[in-house]
């Protein structure tokens, strides 16, 4: 059961990764997909602002954080 969680989790971040890069966010690196601290998970000040931004020009996104 372990196993299952642990690539689930390993497809998730991937596909975080993959959607911040096709957005030209480079200094954020997630490892698991609940966003909480981690070895090497970061982002910087410029990446959150930039994911922010994101989230606000997405109507379904926005209604969810407004």
């Amino acid at each position: 059961m372990a196993e299952i969680f642990i690539e689930r989790d390993s497809s998730a971040t991937s596909n975080i990764d993959k959607e911040l890069e096709s957005l030209q966010i480079a200094d954020t690196a997630f490892r698991n997909p609940s966003g909480l601290d981690d070895d090497g998970q970061y982002s910087s000040a410029r990446s959150i602002v930039k994911i922010f931004a994101n989230i606000f020009e997405t109507e379904s996104l926005r209604a969810l954080v407004s």
